[in-house]
């Protein structure tokens, strides 16, 4: 009898922790608000190989479908309608060109950091998003466009505070070239960011929080 006892009770634990973690996993994301702003002012665009290296600042705003995200992966959640990389003079290394007619660029939801409910970053991909990147050093101007394939996404990662106030945005990912554009060869870049200078909602100063529910 004790055995039996002790094999429903290890049942009925085992049935409660999966049920709690369904629960877990099953919840969304609310945003306090669906439009947001963010600046860098120093973005870099690399290739190791050839010694492609372009650094600039870049401006991006977009908008959610929503104030609720769910968290599966790969949901499509938003647009970036609006990018702006800075002007030749305030990059180094070369130049950079948004092309305007990609826009507007797909948002998709990736994953998150951190352990529920003490969420420390967001990520999403971004697909899409066409520019042109030219290296001074190299001598080479590069097309570049992320697809709506995981390896070939640009990169997101907002970072989030205790309290689901969201503080900084971090730019990533790799990016193969269209076409072969340094000696015949298509190149792999590497874009990266550190922190953005600031994170708000669209034409305001207001801080934008991400609370589950």
């Amino acid at each position: 009898m004790k055995l039996v006892r002790l094999t429903v009770a290890l049942a009925a634990a085992t049935a409660l922790m999966a049920a709690l973690t369904g629960s877990a996993s099953a919840r969304s994301f609310s945003v306090s608000n669906e439009s947001l702003r963010a600046t860098w002012a120093r973005v870099s665009f690399t290739d190791p190989i050839f010694g492609f290296s372009v650094v600039c600042p870049v401006t991006l705003e977009g908008s959610l479908h929503g104030r609720t995200i769910a968290k599966g992966t790969y949901n499509l959640i938003g647009y970036i309608t609006r990018a702006a990389v800075g002007l030749p003079a305030s990059c180094t290394g070369g130049e950079a060109t948004i092309l305007q007619e990609s826009l507007p660029w797909h948002v998709r939801y990736e994953g998150f950091t951190g352990t529920l409910p003490d969420i420390t970053t967001i990520r999403v991909l971004v697909a899409r998003a066409s520019f042109r990147v030219h290296s001074s050093s190299v001598g080479a101007t590069c097309l570049f466009t992320t697809r709506e394939t995981l390896a070939e996404h640009g990169r997101l990662t907002f970072n989030r505070e205790a309290g689901g106030r969201l503080t900084t945005a971090v730019l990533g990912g790799e990016i193969t070239s269209n076409e072969g554009c340094v000696v015949g060869t298509r190149i792999r870049g590497r874009l990266s960011s550190g922190n953005s200078a600031t994170l708000t909602l669209l034409n305001t100063s207001n801080d934008i929080s991400v609370t589950l529910i």
